[in-house]
């Protein structure tokens, strides 16, 4: 797995990373990745709820203390 691109949210208000996801996922090219990291402990539910099947995938899901690790795949 190469992952394009990193997005660290650790600091970011939760408000702000749907959008700044959204926007990410949007200029990449299909099939590329890009790994998201969150410290926000709503992040799990939040990427399972929102995480659109139509234009990405959620391929991984994982954490570290209290980091959360996100992998997606843009279809």
């Amino acid at each position: 797995m190469i992952l394009r691109r990193k997005v660290d949210l650790q600091h970011a208000p939760p408000s702000a990373c749907a959008t700044s996801i959204a926007d990410m996922v949007a200029e990449l090219p299909a099939g590329e990745l890009i790994e998201v990291l969150a410290s926000d402990p709503h992040s799990v539910a939040d990427f399972r709820a929102t995480s659109n099947p139509a234009c990405t995938d959620l391929l991984e899901s994982s954490r570290l203390g209290n980091v959360f690790r996100f992998v997606l795949r843009k279809r």
